[in-house]
């Protein structure tokens, strides 16, 4: 059984995560005006955003940490290897990318929005067309008659 004390410590520790959710939710909808982002500052071109190192996914560090969890984000100029055109990485994305979704400290943005949405589309059709295979399957040993069953089994 837990104390008081401890259930109190729990509870808070849980409502600071879920404010912690909604002030990343509200970042990711771009929503400014939002109650949960009072306070929060957000970065000008050429600003840090500051890091909170305890939200990264560590894998553990090879040598010294990437320069951004010492410094903060701070927008990138990327180019696509899709479609070769420079676009910004922001440091709010980076923030979301590596705090929020837990990617590897080690990894950074290579494609440009366009080419991500088309890969997205890509891939979803491919994992569609992907899983009718697998039913039809499951539907053709489910109407199969018991003689066409054995020719499965041995085949």
């Amino acid at each position: 059984m837990k104390s008081n004390k401890q259930k109190r410590a729990q509870l808070e520790a849980k409502r600071a995560r879920k404010a912690q959710r909604a002030r990343y939710a509200a970042i990711f909808r771009g929503d400014s005006n939002c109650a949960a982002l009072k306070g929060w500052r957000w970065s000008k071109k050429g600003d840090f955003v500051p890091c909170d190192a305890s939200q990264l996914a560590h894998t553990g560090f090879y040598g010294s940490p990437p320069q951004f969890v010492l410094m903060g984000y701070q927008d990138q100029l990327i180019r696509c290897i899709g479609c070769g055109t420079e676009e910004t990485w922001t440091a709010m994305q980076q923030k979301w990318w590596y705090e929020v979704m837990k990617g590897s400290i080690y990894s950074r943005a290579v494609r440009c929005r366009a080419c991500r949405r088309q890969r997205r589309t890509i891939r979803a059709a491919a994992n569609e067309c992907r899983l009718a295979g697998i039913e039809r399957k499951r539907q053709a040993k489910r109407l199969a008659p018991s003689s066409q069953r054995r020719k499965l089994k041995r085949s």
